[in-house]
């Protein structure tokens, strides 16, 4: 049985206690502690210094960096819905098994029939693509998503068929006697 190995990031041949074993196995990492410890700080520093960058440069020139994330979101509607869903099902425990390539934005809203835009600024609007799940009860699988108006969705959102019903049926009789006055 082996006792030593050979480190493949610093070629030092070292005891198999200077190896940290992979996780779910019995086997050795190829890298030594030392030079697994040294590789995984030196990432964490460049994400650090990334993030420094970027923080950096959101307060010294916001007007860029609201650009860009305009530009962003503008060429990525898709993914950024996609996101947006996977974020909600894994909040809300719900199923999801979509892809981006399974949300098709239309021109126009299948249900209010207004054209369909995305919005650049703080929040959606009326006309902005929302995610609809068909069926509230299922998650966000294929064949029970479809892209609708962010305004009909909401309108879609926590309401009953009864509660509708009674809305409309208030809003024909306040119309009508409106007419007739």
């Amino acid at each position: 049985m082996e006792t030593h190995k050979k480190c493949l990031r610093c070629n030092q041949e070292k005891s198999l206690e200077q190896f940290y074993i992979r996780y779910g196995t019995n086997k050795r990492r190829g890298e030594c502690k030392a030079c697994w410890i040294n590789r995984t700080n030196n990432a964490l520093g460049r994400k650090e210094k990334q993030s420094q960058f970027y923080k950096r440069d959101k307060l010294v020139n916001p007007n860029k960096y609201k650009q860009k994330t305009a530009k962003y979101n503008s060429e990525n509607k898709e993914a950024k819905l996609w996101s947006g869903a996977k974020s909600r099902a894994k909040k809300n425990n719900l199923d999801f098994n979509i892809e981006v390539s399974d949300i098709v934005i239309p021109k126009f809203c299948s249900v209010l029939g207004i054209k369909i835009e995305s919005s650049h600024g703080k929040g959606p609007k009326d006309n902005s693509p929302s995610l609809d799940r068909i069926n509230n009860k299922l998650g966000y699988i294929k064949g029970n998503i479809r892209i609708i108006s962010f305004r009909a969705n909401s309108l879609k959102k926590d309401g009953t068929i009864e509660e509708f019903e009674a809305i409309l049926k208030d809003l024909k009789t306040f119309t009508n006697s409106q007419n007739n006055s």
